[in-house]
């Protein structure tokens, strides 16, 4: 969970640094139309040793250490970042791909006193705003190091307070996209050392304070990772070694201290996370061919996620949590192909309408 919610640290990192000062009653409208692309793209005929690439679209980010009247933000944007890296005759060596989407994003930290207040936030992402964040390594005889994130973010909040209401929409039709790619595998090729991160997230609240919150969604996630890798035992015994593969996809979670009224959160997203690797080597008669080490694939589905540290509120006139949830989680570890095994983990997860209390810290 405390994965998910750092994601929120995405628009404080793009941000120009500290804005002016402004007064306790400011309004901010912000809207985001048309398109963002970010793209890179390599093509080589030998080895590749260290480097990367980074691929970011952010639009409608606010990060003040400020106390605020009513904040609007819609983005009907789409945002593509697309990295690329092709070889076709050698290896990736220590090479790093960041694909970041980031849309409606409001951080206003607690600095010396009340600051980090607002009366009223409004978060709206249409059906017309998708998200894509694609990485592709392409490798000939090896990849060694090579590390993945892909990251679409859409409405987040991280403040202090909110004295009155909170609204984060999701429209149907909204697409978020996350995909991995490292291809190229054959006969007397391996991996080493890959990484895959592939997260959307969507409506995600972390406050000290909140007193009214309506979170809906109905968007698309597909959280992807693919690796496929040979050798058939030529030149290494394990042919993927010392890797891992996460798919994450979260909708309406929430994180507060203190809730004073109600959270009300609907539901109607679809989400599949799959992790795959592929054994697409010869060497059948050896038995290190397909040998996989140390190798972990983690799918994992959230929807609806209430995690409240103080006392819920009880009321005479209203249902303090409201949760409804019409959805369909997907997750899938696949492992195709590989010969011999050792430490080898998959990790299957999906929650739908949860409410609990933060993990106490470990002693």
């Amino acid at each position: 969970m405390n994965k998910l919610l750092l994601t929120t640290a995405i628009a404080g990192i793009l941000s120009a640094g500290a804005g002016p000062a402004l007064a306790d009653n400011t309004d901010i409208n912000q809207v985001l139309l048309d398109m963002q692309t970010a793209l890179n793209s390599i093509t080589i005929n030998h080895s590749s040793n260290g480097g990367g690439q980074s691929a970011i679209n952010a639009g409608n980010l606010i990060d003040l250490s400020e106390e605020l009247d009513d904040v609007f933000q819609i983005t009907m944007a789409d945002q593509i970042a697309n990295n690329y890296a092709f070889t076709a005759w050698g290896s990736w060596n220590d090479f790093e791909q960041t694909a970041t989407n980031v849309a409606n994003s409001l951080t206003l930290p607690t600095v010396n006193g009340p600051n980090g207040d607002v009366e009223d936030v409004t978060q709206i992402t249409t059906g017309w705003a998708d998200q894509f964040a694609n990485n592709v390594v392409h490798y000939s005889w090896s990849s060694t190091g090579v590390t993945q994130d892909a990251t679409n973010a859409a409405n987040l909040i991280t403040l202090d307070d909110v004295d009155e209401t909170v609204v984060q929409n999701i429209d149907p039709g909204n697409f978020q996209t996350a995909m991995n790619w490292l291809t190229g595998g054959a006969s007397y090729s391996f991996v080493d050392d890959a990484h895959q991160t592939a997260l959307n997230v969507a409506n995600i609240i972390d406050a000290g304070d909140l007193d009214v919150v309506y979170q809906n969604a109905g968007n698309v996630q597909l959280a992807a990772n693919l690796i496929d890798f040979g050798d058939g035992g030529f030149f290494v015994y394990t042919d993927l070694n010392n890797s891992t593969q996460d798919a994450t996809n979260a909708v309406n979670v929430v994180t507060v201290d203190n809730l004073n009224t109600k959270i009300d959160q609907d539901n109607w997203s679809d989400q599949t996370a799959l992790n795959t690797a592929i054994y697409v080597g010869g060497g059948a008669p050896w038995p290190s061919a397909g040998a996989v080490s140390d190798f972990t694939q983690t799918g994992t589905n959230i929807a609806n996620v209430i995690t409240v540290g103080g006392d819920l509120p009880s009321l005479f006139w209203t249902t303090e949590i409201d949760q409804f949830s019409f959805t369909d989680q997907f997750v899938a570890n696949t492992l195709i192909g590989a010969g011999s095994l050792n430490n080898v983990v998959q990790s299957a997860t999906n929650v739908a309408n949860s409410i609990g209390v933060p993990t106490p810290p470990a002693p």
